[in-house]
């Protein structure tokens, strides 16, 4: 893969500028309902904003992230920001290896799309989360049609995206794996469309915002796809959902 450009870094923090958003946003709306205390695990964990965040509230935090990249700079940051008791490691959300009903919350933000199997990945975060306990789940919601267009070109900007969901499928993926549904959060998130494609091979981004634009006119009407001084912003849906494991598992 080619060196980043200095215009490419610049993308990249910004993204990082996004996630930080979308991290303080969970801090301000979702954790006062968490009634922090004891451990909780973060899926997906990326950069480790989510996992940072929780540790300022719970005792312990493992956070795990299948790509070894990702863990050891989140673990540079963990030591940066002095945070003992986040606990990164690599590991397969498809397969936990913690014990049943281990953990006092759960989050996945922004990762459920990239899971091959998200029903297995459900049903895993059910078995180690304690009942009654809250799981949040964010990730981008689009319509019917967007969700299609985006997923094409998703699969390009990277390699381990597997797919989105609309509003609807997120509920029927929770409720029939054992979740009760507490609470649904939706917020918008803008992202500069070079910031975004910021994260696939350089040889590959122009051909990307070429796609992006040529989306029809109804998906671009829905992301609020709009020009600026970088070029073009669009503005994603955001949802977030807690949810609580069931005490019995519904058939």
């Amino acid at each position: 893969m080619p060196l980043p450009t200095s215009s490419n870094q610049q993308s990249l923090r910004k993204r990082d500028d996004a996630l930080r958003r979308a991290a303080a946003l969970f801090e301000e709306r979702i954790l006062p309902h968490l009634s922090p205390r004891g451990c909780a695990l973060d899926l997906g964990t990326g950069n480790g904003h989510t996992a940072f965040t929780l540790a300022k509230h719970f005792s312990s935090v493992a956070s795990i992230d299948i790509d070894a990249a990702c863990v050891s700079r989140a673990q540079d940051k963990a030591e940066t920001l002095n945070l003992p008791n986040v606990h990164l490691q690599v590991m397969d959300a498809h397969s936990l290896h913690y014990p049943d009903d281990h953990f006092d919350a759960v989050t996945c933000r922004a990762a459920i799309h990239h899971y091959k199997d998200p029903i297995l990945v459900l049903q895993e975060v059910r078995r180690v989360l304690k009942t009654g306990a809250p799981f949040v789940v964010m990730d981008f919601c689009f319509s019917p049609a967007a969700k299609a267009a985006l997923t094409t070109i998703s699969k390009i900007r990277e390699t381990d995206f597997a797919r989105y969901f609309t509003f609807h499928e997120y509920c029927e993926i929770l409720e029939s794996n054992g979740f009760d549904i507490d609470t649904v959060y939706t917020y918008t998130l803008p992202r500069i469309l070079t910031e975004w494609v910021a994260v696939a091979p350089g040889n590959v981004q122009d051909r990307l915002i070429d796609a992006f634009l040529a989306l029809p006119s109804e998906v671009h009407a829905e992301l609020h796809l709009t020009s600026c001084a970088d070029g073009y912003v669009m503005t994603y849906r955001i949802v977030e959902f807690l949810v609580r494991k069931q005490h019995t598992l519904v058939p």
